[in-house]
């Protein structure tokens, strides 16, 4: 194959390839790529905390998502155009060998506690239920995150 053959086969499959979504030319919009702080907006103590810099900060500091927030949160969030993480109540939070330990009943309840009526809210991701839990805390995390 010559040099000119493969430039020719080179600007035909440019041609024909349609740009990435957020690329130049594209109509599509790029993917979303979550950029966040790793920090409970309210702490992680049995009391709330009110932070002097709050989402605000968040949004300014370029972030395009806010965690750990709750629910009551989420008006402020969307206005910001910051994707949410809804974190447990202050004190609720358990610890991943917790949830294997628990009954069904209190699963339900603690998750139904931390969802509460934030479904069907657009700025809402997820639910923060433990962090880098080990081998043996997942089928205690499987009954919370399969919880009604």
């Amino acid at each position: 194959m010559s040099l000119l053959q493969i430039v020719f086969f080179v600007f035909i499959a440019a041609q024909t390839t349609p740009p990435l979504p957020g690329a130049v030319g594209s109509s599509a919009p790029p993917p979303f790529f979550a950029v966040m702080p790793w920090n409970s907006l309210h702490g992680w103590g049995p009391e709330s905390v009110e932070r002097g810099e709050g989402l605000e900060s968040i949004a300014q500091c370029g972030f395009n998502v806010a965690g750990f927030v709750e629910a009551r949160d989420l008006p402020a969030c969307e206005a910001l155009g910051l994707k949410a993480f809804i974190g447990p109540a202050p004190g609720a939070r358990l610890r991943p060998a917790q949830w294997a330990e628990r009954a069904p009943e209190e699963i339900d309840a603690e998750v139904c506690n931390l969802v509460g009526d934030t479904t069907n809210r657009p700025s809402v991701l997820g639910y923060y239920i433990a962090d880098e839990p080990r081998a043996g805390h997942f089928p205690g995390l499987a009954r919370a995150a399969t919880s009604s």
